[in-house]
């Protein structure tokens, strides 16, 4: 047998066992100490072994030999037993473990691979950053592995990954679409599959349409095609219908010639999206998608399509076909060999109210017609967000575990619907992602981790998630579990959302003309123009529930400050500043809002004070940041988005912030401060 040699050599703590000894004695022996140990990766099969060459590119660890005293030997075997699937048995001799994987190529072999690392405490928390543990505690690691030995691991939906959401200038755009570099382009596929993950897909761009840059992106973009292929995972490319639709720099797709590129191009897949805001005839609708679905697979037969069923509940969306009335996305459903992606915005899910975004109480209708497809078998996909960005989230920032929450129980609706082997077939769940720091990587981690096998529940999958991460990983994960908690029932059960969010100058603008995005609320300046019931109830229900979420904030702050000291990990120091600023924004808004409300100035100087300690966690954070091009996230930048800047500008400023502020000064001191528009 032709060995290929995997070695990853970590540090030695403590001191060599003698082989003499009998394996009780040295299970005894070893019951609580941690030691070093040494992984290699083995197989006779030639294409097993290529693919152990790009799996062990983004392991970081070192050929070199050290000092060591537990060996951990993978052997590799192909079984065409089950698609993506995965088992595994073991031996264990004195100080070697002989793990033998058997899995489906390429995708169920690496996804044993990963389960074997992660039982000996590796995490996969980002893209551009893993946690790597410095020795193992060997009953532990073989108690983990009788747990699950011969069974098979099989993925509950088909489909199941990342929407890069490259209409807005986040990691992604600068990794997977501009330039010619692919490093990172393949970090990210590399990383869905460790998160086992199967499909990838982002949205393309009207810059290449000039010829010039329209060759710089084909060339990067077939290496990723090609490097994604090579790793098992299906590619897909994001466009629009609909010039009208078109409110950023999307690539508008209108004739047979606007798709020539994918005679070039060996996407799998071609994901249409329909536009925001605007409507349109469902004749019109109707022809013009099956027109270009002809054309797409005129261009490439094999080609698979999919249509965006986008939300917002606004009268002109609103269209009466075959005698059913129905949001206009939904038409999807009329044109053949398409497949529906059901999406959803913000952290609301199928259940649970959504607070007015995009003007919908909740997402019934997405959730009935997702329903309905899975009790049918035929082929859906959910698509959810694990950030929205422009000025909900990450652009405040804000650290919101209840993204969590909401990805884990929609996952756990659509489970429980989808019970036989064609309906988990033809089920999905591609994650719509828009900027990975702050945390917001935890959602997409977990959630496509979930979309492959829920076993656990929310606490546990959190647990886990940052069980290896240093002393205190227990106590954080019960505290973002109690936060996720915590969010829901202020942001979305007291409806909290809009006031915890930021506005920028285009939420305002959509404010004033009644084209709502993310939850409307009463803005700073209009606190004063209420009366009557309408200021009890808005006292009622925002100013005294914003108090009382800050003073259950500030429970979590407290017990976080006598840990938080000992914390020498890089992910969960980031959860440490995400909940920090969490804390003091809870505090900024509540009072400057109550100033405003009891016309009192001494709110304002709490709300500034909580400014200046949010500026300096900011500060904290953005030097620690894991994306390695951290510039052009952060700063202004060219680029083919109608942002020209980096997705963190407006945080690293604290502009959203800093807006309110303004504005609430203004309205007491009948001042006439500029309120930056935080959209430069």
């Amino acid at each position: 047998m032709r060995g290929f040699r995997f070695t990853i050599i970590l540090i030695i703590i403590s001191f060599l066992f003698s082989s003499c000894l009998s394996r009780t004695e040295f299970m005894d022996e070893v019951s609580n100490k941690v030691y070093g140990f040494e992984v290699s990766l083995l197989s006779d099969d030639r294409d097993i072994s290529d693919l152990v060459e790009e799996v062990k590119r983004y392991i970081p660890g070192s050929s070199r030999h050290r000092e060591h005293n537990v060996v951990v030997n993978l052997h590799l075997y192909r079984t065409d037993k089950c698609s993506e699937c995965y088992y595994y048995t073991y031996t264990y001799d004195n100080d070697v473990f002989n793990i033998y994987i058997y899995g489906d190529y390429p995708l169920g072999i690496q996804y044993g691979i990963y389960a074997i690392l992660e039982m000996l405490g590796y995490r996969f928390l980002s893209p551009y950053k893993g946690h790597y543990p410095n020795g193992i505690v060997v009953s532990e690691f073989e108690k983990q592995l009788e747990k699950d030995i011969s069974k098979v691991f099989t993925p509950s939906m088909g489909i199941r990954g990342l929407h890069l959401h490259t209409l807005h200038p986040i990691e992604a755009l600068y990794d997977v679409w501009l330039g010619s570099d692919t490093n990172n382009a393949f970090r990210i596929v590399d990383w869905l599959i460790k998160i086992r993950g199967n499909y990838i897909q982002w949205v393309a761009l009207k810059d290449i349409l000039k010829d010039e840059r329209y060759f710089e992106w084909k060339i990067k973009t077939q290496k990723i095609i090609e490097y994604a292929h090579k790793r098992g995972v299906k590619v897909g490319i994001n466009c629009l219908v609909f010039a009208a639709s078109s409110l950023q720099n999307g690539y508008v797709v209108e004739e047979k010639s606007d798709l020539v590129f994918l005679k070039e191009l060996d996407f799998d897949f071609f994901n249409l999206s329909f536009g925001e805001f605007i409507g349109t005839d469902p004749s019109r609708f109707i022809s013009k998608v099956q027109a270009i679905v002809k054309d797409l697979k005129d261009v490439k037969p094999s080609i698979s399509v999919t249509g965006t069923i986008h939300v917002g509940n606004f009268d002109n969306l609103w269209v009466e076909h075959n005698g059913e009335k129905m949001l206009y996305y939904f038409l999807i459903k009329y044109v053949e060999d398409v497949i529906p992606f059901v999406h959803t915005v913000m952290y609301f899910n199928l259940i649970e109210p959504s607070v007015g975004a995009y003007n919908h109480k909740t997402f019934k209708e997405h959730r009935e017609f997702l329903i309905d497809y899975l009790s049918k078998e035929k082929k859906v996909v959910y698509k959810p967000e694990s950030a929205y960005w422009v000025a909900f989230d990450n652009s405040v920032p804000l650290y919101l575990p209840v993204y969590l929450r909401s990805r884990y129980l929609d996952i756990e609706l659509m489970n429980s619907k989808c019970i036989s082997d064609l309906c988990k077939r033809n089920s999905g769940h591609v994650i719509f992602t828009s900027g990975w720091e702050w945390g917001y990587h935890q959602t997409d981690y977990l959630s496509t981790r979930i979309s492959y096998r829920l076993s656990r529940s929310l606490k546990e999958e959190i647990s886990n998630m940052f069980a290896p991460l240093g002393d205190h990983s227990e106590k954080i994960a019960a505290i973002v579990y109690e936060l996720s908690e915590m969010q829901a029932e202020f942001l979305i059960g007291k409806r909290l959302a809009p006031y915890y969010a930021g506005v920028d100058a285009w939420v305002e603008l959509g404010h004033k003309s009644g084209i709502i995005g993310q939850p409307d609320r009463i803005m700073v300046e209009e606190v004063n123009t209420l009366l009557g019931e309408r200021r009890e109830a808005f006292k009622k229900n925002v100013i005294e529930n914003l108090k009382l979420f800050s003073e259950e904030m500030k429970a979590l702050y407290e017990r976080l400050q006598g840990i938080k000291k000992d914390i020498k990990n890089e992910f969960i120091d980031e959860v440490v500043d995400g909940i920090e600023i969490d804390y003091f924004r809870s505090v900024f808004v509540y009072n400057v809002y109550a100033a405003v409300f009891f016309k009192d100035t001494k709110y304002l100087s709490i709300a500034e004070d909580a400014l200046d300690v949010a500026s300096n966690i900011v500060s904290k954070r953005h030097g620690r940041l894991f994306y390695p091009n951290r510039d052009l996230i952060l700063f202004p930048n060219e680029n083919p988005t109608i942002y020209k800047f980096g997705y963190l500008k407006q945080p690293d400023q604290l502009c959203l912030f800093k807006r309110d502020l303004i504005k609430a000064k203004n309205v007491l001191n009948n001042g006439s401060e500029k309120v930056p528009s935080c959209i430069e």
